[in-house]
């Protein structure tokens, strides 16, 4: 498939990145498709990233930097670069990640041929080596597989004909990707293709705080008052004891 019959929107929202920024775009360079644009959307940062992102935008028009002056978090950030976006495919990327390999955008084209959504599999590093696996093509989104984190949020690629439907919500911050998730394939209609590859090095996180805890929460009330099917209560009560294991208690 030639590559320049397909536009590639990378989308990256990035705060406080300095120590990552070099290696993201060492990684990025040395994919084999080269017709793509990267969006990335600097929060309000308070260490060099502003100025690096600058630089590497005055060097490559294919980078475009959207400045913001006050952070208002990730949801913010990837509404807003889903409506700038040009591409005929927008893939999601954090900035402290990396691309795994030099074909991620050829993966994501052809997965993408008879689907409107993607996700693929991921390494962790920073702590062990682990590999992410994500769901097979065959199996159904339900309430286990969100309540496990089995859907890689970096690994995310979509059509831009349904991009006015991934639409982030400000007040789930943290825990914004299972809230669409949950919209977009439990309660939803729409069919999703795995890519069966590592498509990104992932840089996991070993401890997630108070925040986290108070959106995870958020996000339960989110899906028991939109409840559309039985499979939601069950989705409460996993995340429940997630959060009980991780935390000690649950209050709402």
């Amino acid at each position: 498939m030639g590559e320049n019959k397909h536009l590639i929107s990378i989308i990256v929202p990035c705060f406080n990145a300095q120590d990552y920024i070099n290696d993201f775009f060492a990684s990025l360079y040395s994919q084999k498709w080269h017709n793509w644009e990267c969006l990335i959307y600097e929060d309000g940062s308070q260490d060099k990233s502003r100025n690096m992102l600058l630089e590497y935008a005055k060097k490559d028009h294919r980078i475009r930097i959207i400045l913001a002056d006050v952070n208002l978090g990730i949801s913010n950030a990837l509404n807003k670069l889903i409506e700038m976006s040009e591409g005929d495919i927008i893939c999601r990327m954090d900035i402290d990640d990396l691309f795994y390999g030099t074909r991620r955008f050829e993966r994501t084209v052809l997965a993408l041929k008879d689907a409107n959504f993607c996700f693929g599999n991921a390494v962790a590093f920073n702590s062990s080596w682990t590999r992410y696996t994500s769901v097979n093509s065959s199996e159904k989104v339900d309430v286990n597989i969100l309540s496990k984190g089995r859907l890689i949020h970096p690994t995310f690629a979509f059509r831009s004909e349904v991009k006015n439907v991934v639409i982030y919500k400000d007040e789930y911050n943290r825990v914004e990707d299972t809230v669409l998730w949950y919209e977009l394939f439990v309660i939803g209609p729409y069919k999703y293709s795995i890519i069966p590859h590592n498509l990104i090095w992932y840089r996991a996180r070993k401890k997630r705080g108070r925040p986290y805890r108070k959106t995870q929460k958020a996000a339960l009330r989110f899906i028991l008052n939109n409840k559309k099917n039985i499979e939601c209560i069950s989705l409460f009560r996993i995340l429940t004891l997630r959060i009980i294991r991780y935390f000690g208690s649950f209050i709402f």
